[in-house]
């Protein structure tokens, strides 16, 4: 018994010590501090002008979103395609101006290029009926005032 006593009581002293005062300082001084989210516009610039770059992310892009989609259901050790799901009929017409391969195709690119990718989901009555891709450029995140992500701007 003496071993779970003595591991027990280190878990248990390991939780009852306070956050160290120079750790809640840095916190409470960081809590505001937010990267120049203007440097993924930069980089997509540079990276249009260099012939190479925008060669492979073209290509790359292009071999992502010709690849085929199926949404599967897992019953215990089997799966099986759910023919016509919602999320993939709307994938094939994501918006008036965009197919599903344009779609893919600046998603898979943003990805690479700038390393996070986002849609803005048009949702009508609960229903999704519209997926636009938005260039990360034009996306910052919002912190609270204790470091966590409230949302995006």
């Amino acid at each position: 018994m003496g071993i779970f006593d003595n591991l027990f009581r280190r878990k248990t002293h390991a939780i009852e010590q306070p956050i160290p005062a120079h750790m809640l300082a840095e916190a409470w001084s960081e809590r505001y501090s937010m990267p120049d989210y203007s440097r993924y516009a930069n980089q997509a610039s540079l990276y249009a002008k260099l012939s190479w770059v925008n060669t492979a992310v073209s290509i790359l892009a292009h071999t992502a979103a010709a690849v085929p989609f199926n949404v599967k259901q897992y019953n215990q050790e089997h799966e099986t395609d759910i023919v016509s799901h919602p999320f993939e009929d709307l994938l094939h017409r994501p918006n008036p101006l965009y197919s599903r391969q344009e779609l893919l195709e600046y998603t898979v690119a943003y990805r690479l290029v700038n390393g996070n990718a986002y849609w803005w989901l048009n949702i009508v009555n609960g229903t999704i009926k519209e997926i636009w891709p938005i260039r990360p450029s034009h996306i910052v995140p919002v912190p609270d005032e204790k470091l966590y992500l409230r949302g995006y701007a």
